[in-house]
């Protein structure tokens, strides 16, 4: 559940930055917990040229937590204010914005936050995500894409952290023989519960056979973990997949299959996924 009220000044006080004001209530369920959500938001955006896009933003949000299968332990505080500032990167030199084809497209974010209430607590957070899509064949539109995406939190106190706002990786977008979220630290009732710091990357092969229907194949790698001082690239897993992407208005529908390649004890064999949209 999502509501929104927005104003934009796409001109700001007679300069080129646009300003965004929002106030917002959300409601989400994840595997484990529920989360609440309602806050203000403040941003300047600044696009000097097309492909590049800055943005910084200063919120305050009010967040409550309920689950009935973690513990207190597990789920962290789930009463408590963030206060938060951030600044966003965006470099998009890709083709299109919704079916792209060739070209390099990355992202990165650095953020502050500051609990207050049940938490008292403040963190850094950093990630970074980017794509680089090479075309083949002019014609055909045959291509390789290769991503890389990182992120850490740095909590000052990491008893203290809020489970909403740990990381979490496995899904359609990042390890695909994992289901959403369901790669890394789990609860005694089996519930993700996340980590300070992941890695992501893959490289896939996508055929078209027309202006509609592509297949692609694929192999994913990379790692979570539960402090963010164990981030290494030691031991990752491995994923190795096939898919079919029908290509629409709105961007590609998405049906893939991971397989996990070294499958650890308590972990699937492998995930089915369907989505709709580009992969950044």
């Amino acid at each position: 559940l999502l509501g929104e009220l927005s104003l934009t000044e796409p001109y700001f006080a007679g300069t080129p930055l646009s300003q965004t004001t929002r106030l917002y209530a959300l409601q989400r369920r994840f595997d484990g917990y529920t989360k609440n959500q309602s806050g203000l938001e403040a941003s300047f955006k600044w696009e000097p040229e097309a492909s590049i896009t800055s943005r910084i933003y200063a919120s305050i949000d009010y967040v409550t937590l309920d689950s009935s299968d973690l513990s207190s332990d597990e789920l962290g505080p789930n009463d408590y204010i963030n206060t938060k500032l951030g600044f966003e990167q965006t470099l998009d030199l890709t083709n299109s914005p919704v079916l792209p084809t060739k070209g390099l497209h990355a992202r990165g974010l650095l953020e502050y936050g500051a609990l207050a209430g049940d938490a008292s607590n403040s963190y850094f957070r950093a990630d970074i995500n980017s794509s680089y899509r090479y075309q083949i064949n002019e014609k055909t539109k045959q291509r390789f894409v290769f991503s890389f995406d990182a992120g850490a939190i740095f909590p000052s106190d990491s008893s203290d952290l809020p489970i909403d706002l740990r990381l979490f990786s496995g899904g359609a977008d990042s390890i695909r023989s994992f289901d959403e979220r369901e790669l890394g630290p789990q609860s005694f009732s089996g519930d993700p519960l996340g980590g300070e710091a992941y890695w992501n990357a893959s490289v896939e092969y996508i055929h078209p056979f027309n202006d509609l229907l592509s297949g692609v194949l694929f192999y994913d790698t990379g790692d979570i973990f539960a402090d963010a001082g164990e981030f290494s690239f030691s031991d990752p897993n491995h994923t190795l997949g096939l898919g079919l992407r029908i290509d629409l208005p709105v961007g590609p529908a998405r049906f893939e299959y991971g397989f996990n390649l070294n499958q650890k004890e308590g972990e699937p064999s492998g995930a089915f996924h369907f989505s709709i949209g580009a992969q950044f």
